[in-house]
């Protein structure tokens, strides 16, 4: 219980970061954003953020609940596997993000670079992405917990696809939409089945 602790405790704090840093950059919401001098755009401010919702009440609870509970099942291989392609799957990601924050500005990114906030959160992904992947591919768990955290897993990921675009008012599609639809939808089935397969 002391480490979901720890893990949430330090998620939040990411999590609390960003939302400072978006106000001080005045990415925070909309008006901000628009008297900051994104007016003829479509912006995606922090608290309309989908997915920042979602890493606040999907994410950070799932991860702190994976860390405490499985962790003593990991070998350092396998850490070092995980944290590798966790860390450049949100690189990768994140440059997305800051290519589209040319045509939408967000939190996280525009003018085509990431800002603060979008540098906390590659890592907050990093650390995110390294725990679901140790969970998935190194875990041995039951299939109804591995069947929940798909669950959280696609209903964060359906959150923030399809929220941006009905927050916009119009259908704006960027890469880093797509990218994270198709990529994410197919990791998630592929662990699914990867637990399914070996864990019984």
């Amino acid at each position: 219980m002391s480490l979901f602790i720890v893990v949430f405790a330090v998620s939040w704090v990411l999590l609390v970061i960003q939302a400072d840093s978006s106000y001080k950059d005045r990415c925070l919401t909309r008006r901000q954003m628009r008297r900051r001098g994104f007016i003829d755009t479509p912006v995606l401010p922090f608290v309309a953020h989908g997915g920042m919702w979602g890493d606040t009440f999907l994410i950070t609870p799932l991860i702190s609940y994976i860390g405490s509970e499985y962790w003593t099942q990991w070998s350092g291989e396998a850490w070092l596997i995980a944290l590798t392609v966790g860390t450049l799957a949100s690189w990768g990601i994140h440059r997305e993000y800051a290519r589209d924050g040319i045509r939408v500005p967000s939190c996280h990114a525009y003018h085509g670079q990431l800002t603060f906030a979008g540098a906390v959160h590659l890592w907050y992904m990093a650390a995110a992405l390294t725990l679901l992947m140790l969970f998935f591919f190194a875990t041995r768990a039951s299939v109804g917990v591995a069947v929940t955290a798909f669950g959280v897993l696609l209903a964060h990921l359906l959150f923030q696809t399809f929220q941006i675009p009905r927050y916009l008012k119009r259908s704006v599609w960027t890469r880093s939409n797509i990218f994270e639809a198709v990529g994410g939808a197919g990791a998630l089935s592929l662990g699914l089945v990867w637990v399914l397969l070996h864990n019984n």
